[in-house]
């Protein structure tokens, strides 16, 4: 009887799909944040590539050595490191794909890269005079 039951829990750890538990779970990308505007000529972003599992819940950043991103037009933007940085006005795609074969793409919009950057006192002006005491 002993041996039995020992049989059983060592076929329940060693098989946990039995019992709903899966290491493989379906999970899809997503890039955050979602909405890629690059709006004026100051205009920087930073995304981060990550797995949604299946119940909906956020995952792991993804390791930068399981997945490679591109830019359909680098014309319109350029992606240096994880950063987008805007080049021309235009709309293009960034485009992840990752070495198990999943695949995301997410559209960019660059907008105003002509307009005069509006300066402040507060954003602009301040910090000079707080440097120079």
């Amino acid at each position: 009887m002993q041996n039995r039951n020992l049989t059983l829990l060592l076929l329940l750890l060693l098989t946990p799909s039995t019992i709903g538990l899966s290491n493989e779970t379906k999970s899809e990308l997503i890039v955050l944040p979602e909405t890629l505007e690059l709006i004026g000529p100051k205009a920087k972003q930073q995304i981060a590539i990550y797995e949604r599992a299946s119940d909906g819940s956020i995952g792991k950043v993804l390791e930068q050595e399981t997945y490679k991103v591109t830019i359909a037009n680098p014309e319109i933007v350029q992606l240096q490191k994880h950063t987008l940085i805007p080049k021309k006005e235009g709309t293009t795609s960034l485009n992840i794909r990752t070495d198990d074969g999943r695949s995301l793409t997410s559209s960019i919009q660059v907008t105003a890269l002509s307009e005069t950057p509006k300066w402040s006192f507060r954003n602009d002006i301040e910090n000079i005079l707080t440097k120079l005491n």
